[in-house]
């Protein structure tokens, strides 16, 4: 899967998630703290890259992970996605990024 792939993915996705929740694209981007041009950017695939802090957010909105968002199979490991998503690991306080 290339990484336009990723990022075509990402963006059905968290668009089909705002749809079935009722928001409209400007609320969905306020609860996710971006502006509306950003999201529409993400979605419209105007951009080749996504910021990571995104991921919980959109999470907590949807309970979609990021495996799903990105239509990878559970079964994959994932190592490393170059669309500069990082994985984050959480040690203590101290974030430690891969």
């Amino acid at each position: 899967m290339t990484n336009l792939d990723l990022l075509d993915n990402f963006a059905k996705n968290i668009e089909i998630e705002r749809i079935k929740l009722g928001y409209s694209q400007q609320e969905f981007a306020k609860l996710l703290n971006i502006s509306s041009s950003t999201y529409k950017n993400i979605i419209s695939r105007r951009t080749s890259s996504v910021d990571i802090t995104l991921v919980p957010k959109i999470y907590s909105l949807t309970g979609r992970l990021l495996f799903e968002l990105l239509e990878l199979d559970t079964s994959c490991q994932i190592v490393h996605l170059t669309v500069e998503f990082v994985q984050i690991a959480r040690i203590g306080n101290e974030a430690i990024f891969q």
